[in-house]
């Protein structure tokens, strides 16, 4: 459906988002442990690597609509234990505003959510 509503209008891309678990390859550290279910104890981690909208088209309901898709994409393939992390650049207050709104509702990960993270290899990823 184009952006005005018309369907048989010519649509052109508004916005576009990524969600990605190759951001977290080789930064996930599992106990050592002779427990072999204590790996599926650990969530699936994802990275929201992306979430643009056109500068046009900013406003609208377009990164919320791509949040919405990508979070329901994320616990109906992985489950309701799924973890999404990503970043904003501590100058963005718009994405932190965007992010930490309580409809959202992310914020600065725990200490506990860290501590399966090699943030230094995440980093570098």
């Amino acid at each position: 459906k184009s952006v005005d509503g018309d369907d048989d209008a010519i649509s052109i891309p508004v916005g576009a988002a990524e969600l990605s678990p190759i951001e977290f390859d080789g930064a996930i550290i599992t106990q050592q442990s002779d427990d072999k279910d204590a790996a599926q104890q650990l969530p699936t981690i994802l990275y929201v690597s992306d979430v643009v909208s056109s500068s046009s088209h900013r406003r609208m309901g377009i990164a919320s609509a791509l949040m919405d898709a990508l979070e329901s994409f994320a616990f109906e393939k992985s489950g309701a234990g799924t973890m999404l992390y990503l970043h904003v650049k501590e100058e963005n207050m718009v994405a932190q505003k965007f992010y930490t709104n309580p409809r959202r509702g992310y914020g600065a990960p725990t200490f506990e959510q860290l501590q399966h993270i090699d943030v230094c290899r995440l980093e570098n990823n």
